[in-house]
């Protein structure tokens, strides 16, 4: 009873509760009731308490303000646009207004206008180093790398201590192989931070790219130690040391990523030849296969076998049946079987072994859309044991 009655306390307190800080809100004029909507996110009350407001013609610069910022906030970029292009020259609101132009026109993918709101507030902000970022990446997202180089060489310049411009720096002298520049940039970064996972995995890739097996190996291990086991990293070691010839550690991580069902065609390339090295032929064998395969999209064999039709429309009959083949090994299917009978049913005098693949097509074909197909093998089937009557 006395629980009962607690609760019905509570939950009147709460009512009570809620009530005053409704009455509290209505009691607020428009600009702390906006402001509070502000400070909680609530940019689609916003704009609809703005919307009222003007139709009760209480309306002010500041309010417009607000209002085309919560569009911004809420991602209306269009209407956000219009509004924002009327801020952009107020010396009030111009670097706001332009902040957020720019981030419209890199979402709506206009990267050259983004390039120009960059260079004017960099103009404005030579000192803040956020401007030539953002610019490299608008170069980047343009295709001018040789421009996004030159932006994060200026934005290293005004911040030389930032790790995040120095990465993305190394990364794209990595892409462009400007190899001795980013070991450069690199060591500096590592100066700076000699435990930042992410320097020690560029070292990694460049000291593997100029074939440095042996610091490919100590930067790895390096990262081992810091706990980081990126799959990539690890299989870049398992093949420095294979270069090495240091086959039983090779053999150690490249075992250690197949456990993790890490494969990929060079995992399994390395795998094959240290089997192969030891005798395992057989073994040795599946994994090259695996390794092509890996190499291979998966609609591979169906191009193949487009390819392979187109080729027996020319009546390129031999070509045809190279390609049905080679398809076949990577991965079988019933048509395969239909166009290797009918390009072995012109090549050769022989017919026997055009039934023979006609034969398994009609055994194994079981999609409805190949009945007409089957009608036609059966019927090249009754035609070859006529012939071979009379022969």
């Amino acid at each position: 009873m006395k629980a009962s009655r607690f609760f019905l306390i509570l939950i009147s307190s709460i009512l009570i509760s809620n009530t005053i800080q409704a009455q509290e809100v209505q009691q607020m004029n428009p600009k702390e009731k906006i402001n509070s909507l502000v400070e909680t996110e609530d940019h689609i009350k916003v704009i609809q308490y703005i919307d009222s407001l003007r139709n009760e013609s209480y309306y002010s610069p500041e309010l417009s303000w607000q209002y085309c910022r919560a569009l911004f906030q809420s991602g209306r970029y269009d209407q956000a646009k219009d509004s924002l292009l009327q801020w952009a020259g107020h010396p009030n609101y111009i670097t706001q207004a332009q902040n957020m132009l720019t981030q419209i026109a890199f979402q709506q993918h206009e990267y050259n206008e983004s390039i120009d709101y960059l260079f004017q507030l960099s103009a404005r902000f030579p000192s803040n180093p956020i401007y030539p970022f953002r610019l490299s990446k608008a170069f980047l997202a343009i295709n001018q790398p040789l421009n996004a180089l030159h932006q994060l060489s200026v934005a290293h310049q005004i911040d030389t201590l930032n790790q995040l411009i120095i990465s993305e720096w190394v990364d794209l002298l990595i892409t462009l192989e400007v190899y001795d520049d980013a070991f450069e940039i690199l060591n500096k970064g590592l100066k700076l931070s000699p435990d930042n996972v992410s320097f020690l995995q560029q070292k990694t890739m460049l000291s593997y790219r100029l074939q440095n097996h042996q610091e490919t190996i100590n930067t790895t291990e390096k990262l081992l130690l810091l706990g980081d086991t990126t799959p990539q990293m690890i299989k870049l070691m398992a093949v420095a040391y294979y270069q090495i010839d240091s086959i039983q550690k090779s053999e150690y991580w490249i075992d250690y990523l197949l456990a993790k069902e890490m494969n990929a065609e060079d995992i399994s390339f390395y795998k094959g030849k240290i089997l192969s090295m030891s005798g395992r032929k057989e073994e040795a064998q599946d994994y090259y296969y695996q390794a092509i395969l890996f190499c291979l999209s998966p609609n591979f064999s169906s191009f193949m076998n487009q390819a392979g039709i187109n080729l027996y429309e020319q009546r390129k009959y031999k070509e045809s049946a190279y390609l049905f083949e080679t398809s076949r090994f990577f991965s079988e299917a019933p048509i395969q079987l239909y166009y290797l009978g009918l390009n072995n049913y012109h090549l050769y005098k022989n017919k026997n072994k055009a039934k023979e693949f006609l034969t398994l097509f009609i055994e194994q074909s079981t999609k409805p859309s190949e009945e007409l197909i089957k009608d036609h093998a059966k019927r090249l089937i009754r035609e070859i044991d006529e012939e071979n009557h009379f022969n």
